[in-house]
């Protein structure tokens, strides 16, 4: 009897860990999606396929697949995290890209340069007002620009997923910026199956 009663309070106090843990588990998932919601809003289905190839850490403590709602957590870590620490915040946010940062480099001359997943690179001034710090924006990669970085002269070395390197002269009117593109296809902007080195 005395064994009969050990195992049915073992059961119960299995039960009762189990069904906290899928109460924590409903409300953080909950949670997430509001706050998934209120971050990525009707742009969430587009997010879902930019992050659905990647790897998103784990939310501590809970059994959560939903790549966004990891995102969501992690964003949400982070904003609390920038809230707690003033000397950390943020002053200024640029928009204007339609997919994840993935590089930012200072110029020589202060402004800005980005790039992003959306295939563009975007030179930022400053001390342009609100709603105008975007000055210029490139173009010319097809696919994910992964890496920009100044060169002499006012120029730009980016690279992308579309197999390229691309080299800008900013001083160049839009849509000219490119000067050259190297890749290993035969292009009109560099030698038939011949690789460059970029010093």
């Amino acid at each position: 009897m005395k064994l009969l009663t050990t195992c049915l309070w073992l059961i119960l106090d299995a039960c009762s860990l189990t069904n906290k843990r899928l109460i924590t588990l409903f409300n953080s998932e909950e949670k997430l999606k509001k706050l998934a919601a209120q971050y990525y809003g009707s742009a969430s289905d587009a997010y879902r396929k930019m992050i659905e190839n990647m790897d998103i850490p784990a939310v501590p403590g809970n059994e959560i697949y939903d790549p966004l709602l990891r995102l969501a957590y992690h964003r949400y870590v982070s904003n609390k995290y920038l809230e707690s620490n003033p000397l950390q915040t943020s002053v200024m946010t640029l928009n204007g890209h339609t997919g994840w940062v993935t590089c930012v480099t200072i110029l020589p001359d202060g402004r800005l340069v980005s790039c992003s997943y959306d295939g563009t690179i975007k030179v930022w001034d400053l001390s342009k007002p609100n709603g105008q710090q975007c000055v210029a924006t490139l173009k010319e990669h097809t696919k994910e620009v992964l890496f920009v970085t100044p060169l002499p002269g006012g120029r730009l070395a980016s690279c992308s997923l579309d197999e390229t390197i691309k080299l800008w002269d900013l001083g160049k009117p839009d849509g000219l910026q490119c000067m050259v593109k190297l890749n290993e296809q035969p292009t009109s902007c560099s030698p038939p199956r011949k690789r460059r080195k970029i010093v």
